[in-house]
């Protein structure tokens, strides 16, 4: 080294790279680093400080408030982005560990407790200027008494200005007591629903979706009544629970926020077959900026679920699409082509479709065709497929059928790039079964990535013999 030069050191590295840097570590690898400079400290305490969790049922609420009250100060609520309220006790407020041995069923909790201590938390909480990310989580086995309220509609209302995500974890009983009706939230982006329930277990507690058998019917108008006033909602997220009728106050939230919304995520995992049909049969809200729609079924089951609301569902967003997934319910040839079939002459009903996930119970060279001619725009693809079938009646012959048929296409014209072909039954595809995708791969020259591998690497590697 030249004399008079001054050597170069890793913590010398400008602060965006170490930022990027620290994104690849947990919470207490960075909080190592913290003390050999400055900048390594902020790094450090921007994400141990990134998110509180607020206990809003702690055994002793004066111990508890003490002990918050040191978030507080400037350092640390300057760096405060997202705030948990969750009805057990972390290690710590700011702990991002999920350890089911710190939580711990609190029954009556709420007799040692005096308003001036919330008091205490609630203006601590009121220090976090910049929170723009609030989750509330609680159980049926906790009792919301006032102090717990105060804190939850104390928060809720510091935030109401500033929140861009709200995501909602409790029993659906409990939402008319927690939502004020007279929330208003200006700048909500994203609304996440998971309705859920708390069993208890002779070793751990865990959480579990909602139980359908609670009860035989159930209505939104609590889950919606204090909802609706969030006037820049562009994204919402919601698990329908079993034997629900959008007629009530569902229809009108979605109505409400019609002319924003532009991503839906509907969870039907809980529910019959027959309430999930009556639920999209009248649901029936046009929705004209949507541009992402997910529903999750939930069926496991190998046998067909033929389905005719589905198609009328989706017709009414299908040319505002850009991303389709639907999830955990096979789909047969028939409905395939019910779902995208455009009649001949017609306009593309997807015609800004670039994204679709689908499970498929057969996948057939005739449904290639359909989808290569309905979605010309399609880039990315992915399907979960049970079986590769072509025309011979033969089960063992089926997928050699299939790979005779698809030898005898070319969609060089499509513009699809990725393409993610999985089976339903095994992790690991049979060698028939990598024939099948090997088929479908040569048959699109356009195509870049099969299966997360260059389209050239893949055909060498699977090729083989």
């Amino acid at each position: 080294m030249p004399s008079g030069t001054k050597p170069s050191y890793i913590v010398d590295l400008p602060f965006e790279i170490w930022q990027h840097v620290s994104s690849f570590l947990s919470v207490e690898e960075v909080w190592v680093l913290h003390g050999l400079n400055r900048m390594l400290r902020n790094i450090a305490l921007d994400k141990r400080y990134k998110c509180v969790k607020v206990n809003f049922a702690p055994r002793h609420y004066g111990s508890y408030a003490t002990r918050f009250r040191h978030l507080g100060e400037d350092q640390i609520a300057k760096r405060v982005r997202e705030i948990y309220f969750q009805p057990y006790i972390p290690l710590d407020p700011f702990d991002l560990k999920d350890d089911l041995k710190a939580r711990s069923p609190l029954k009556g909790i709420f007799e040692e407790t005096s308003a001036p201590d919330a008091n205490t938390i609630v203006s601590t909480i009121a220090r976090f200027k910049k929170v723009s990310s609030l989750r509330i989580e609680s159980t049926y086995d906790i009792r919301l008494r006032p102090p717990g309220l105060q804190l939850i509609h104390g928060g809720l209302r510091i935030f109401a200005n500033n929140l861009r995500t709200l995501i909602l974890s409790f029993p659906l009983e409990m939402m008319s007591t927690i939502i004020l009706p007279d929330l208003v939230l200006t700048r909500l982006e994203t609304l996440e629903i998971m309705p859920s329930s708390l069993e208890w277990s002779t070793r751990q507690a865990s959480w579990m979706p909602y139980n359908p058998r609670v009860i035989t019917y159930f209505k939104l108008i609590p889950l919606f009544e204090g909802l609706n006033h969030i006037p820049h909602l562009e994204s919402v997220s919601f698990s329908v629970p079993a034997h629900t009728s959008p007629k009530d106050a569902t229809y009108r939230f979605f109505a409400q926020h019609s002319k924003t919304l532009r991503r839906l995520q509907l969870s039907m995992a809980h529910m019959s077959v027959l309430d999930y049909q009556n639920f999209l049969e009248q649901l029936d809200v046009p929705l004209p900026l949507l541009e992402a729609l997910t529903l999750n079924f939930g069926f496991r089951s190998r046998h067909l679920i033929v389905d005719p609301s589905l198609p009328k569902f989706l017709s009414q967003y299908a040319s505002t699409l850009r991303s389709l997934r639907l999830l955990k319910k096979q789909h047969g040839k028939r409905e395939m082509f019910s779902l995208f079939e455009i009649p001949l002459g017609s306009p593309t009903a997807y015609s800004k479709l670039r994204f679709l996930e689908i499970w498929l119970y057969c996948l057939t060279p005739e449904i290639l065709d359909m989808i290569s001619s309905s979605l010309p725009n399609l880039e990315d693809l992915e399907l979960t497929v049970r079986i590769f079938k072509g025309e011979s009646a033969s089960f063992e012959n089926e997928r050699d059928q299939f790979c005779v048929e698809m030898r005898l296409r070319d969609y060089y014209e499509w513009k699809l790039r990725r393409l993610l072909l999985k089976n339903i039954d095994s992790k690991t595809m049979s060698r028939s079964n990598a024939n099948c995708i090997i088929a479908v791969v040569e048959a699109l020259p356009r195509l870049l990535t099969i299966n997360e591998m260059n389209r050239v690497d893949y055909l060498s590697c699977y090729s083989r013999t």
